[in-house]
């Protein structure tokens, strides 16, 4: 493994580069002998290696900005700067600046001039000033290209009807909504940009936020013919079977089990339970299974990458959430939302709303719309759990 690392690594005179000489030992000492072959087998990554071995030049952030901002790119930014060989910089110039001015070089001019004003005053201005107070999060880069790439689909559209964005109506929004995927709603802001700047009239698109109910719920038998999958076929890669167990038992979302910890996973006896929010969850047997087994691989040959149940590609990462869900997508046929739906109204047939809200660690408001939706009334259980709060504890009891 490592003369096959070092033969990718090296330039033409044999030697690897000094400052990949750090992404040598990373990989080395950090990922597992199948991620490493992966590296070595993947030609975008070992082109892009040979290529800046070859140039006998300093590895500046300003070269990889030049290059297309693909996972094999940003990966190796992200480990050079992890390792000291680069100086860092924010999230959002790493992940979004030179994405940006490749994705805009690639558009019309007409709808490049009209995405440049709203990415750099409205969505670029938002992030930046949230990354000044602190609130940054892991996925605001995420958040920025999502919307930046959904207005110029939506304009995109338009102009394949000969239709300008000046005169479109809330017709051609919900008719353009209605044909694809639900991240087409993240058109919303765009939309209120444009009213506001005097591009459009006032348009709207539904806001899906994360509690929102899904217009659609996956049916019963469709839902349990994936979940025997899901416990039963040892082909699908372990982390699948087990984050698609989770969303359609548990209904819980691929941006929190990647945040998911071995310390999550505990044992009583023969018991295993799953802390999905701040009480743990007893696991069936099947599940338990295989949580147990995902906990324990690679820890003891990667056991830097600890705590997570979900390690990602880079060192000290969680897998990320968008690539899990794709995979649940493509891999497995488990669309996040019906399905998510589909077990949350499953369990609110069951539990009140509040223990629905405590397990799962949604709000009190979200599991109450669930529980509504499972047609179940709750009120008398409320009233009488209130009521025994209440009384005073008898010491004989």
């Amino acid at each position: 493994m490592t003369t096959q690392l070092d033969t990718v690594l090296a330039g033409p005179q044999g030697t690897v580069h000094p400052q990949l000489s750090t992404l040598r030992d990373r990989l080395l000492t950090g990922y597992t002998p199948t991620q490493i072959q992966h590296r070595c087998d993947h030609p975008q990554w070992t082109r892009l290696l040979h290529d800046l071995a070859a140039a006998n030049a300093d590895i500046t952030h300003a070269h990889l900005d030049t290059l297309p901002q693909q996972n094999h790119v940003r990966l190796l930014r992200h480990i050079l700067v992890d390792t000291g060989a680069l100086e860092p910089r924010s999230v959002l110039t790493d992940a979004v600046d030179p994405w940006l001015a490749h994705f805009l070089a690639d558009q019309p001019p007409a709808v490049s001039a009209l995405l440049r004003p709203y990415a750099a005053w409205s969505v670029l201005r938002r992030a930046r000033s949230r990354h000044a107070r602190g609130l940054d999060s892991p996925s605001a880069h995420k958040y920025v290209r999502t919307r930046i790439t959904v207005a110029a689909q939506f304009l995109t559209w338009l102009d394949t009807r000969a239709a300008t964005l000046s005169a479109a109506t809330q017709s051609d929004v919900d008719l353009w909504l209605s044909q694809g995927a639900t991240t087409r709603h993240r058109i919303r802001d765009f939309l209120q940009w444009t009213h506001t700047n005097g591009h459009t009239a006032e348009l709207a698109a539904p806001w899906l936020g994360r509690e929102g109910l899904p217009s659609h719920i996956l049916a019963d038998d469709t839902r349990w013919a994936l979940l025997r999958r899901c416990l039963h076929e040892d082909t699908i890669a372990l982390e699948l079977r087990v984050a698609g167990s989770l969303v359609l038992l548990y209904g819980h979302i691929p941006t929190r089990i990647v945040e998911l910890t071995r310390d999550d996973v505990t044992r009583d006896g023969e018991h295993r339970f799953l802390t999905l929010a701040t009480r743990p969850v007893l696991l069936p047997p099947a599940l338990a299974d295989l949580v147990a087994q995902l906990a324990e691989q690679d820890s003891h040959t990667t056991p830097d990458r600890a705590p997570w149940l979900f390690p990602g590609i880079r060192r000290g990462s969680h897998r990320d959430a968008g690539a899990l869900t794709k995979l649940l997508n493509t891999e497995l046929g488990i669309f996040v939302r019906p399905a998510r739906g589909a077990a949350l109204c499953d369990l609110a047939a069951d539990l009140p709303s509040p223990v629905l809200a405590d397990l799962l660690g949604i709000s009190t408001s979200a599991a109450a719309r669930w529980t509504t939706l499972a047609a179940r009334d709750w009120t008398t259980y409320i009233a009488l759990r209130t009521h025994a709060d209440n009384e005073p504890t008898n010491p004989a009891n």
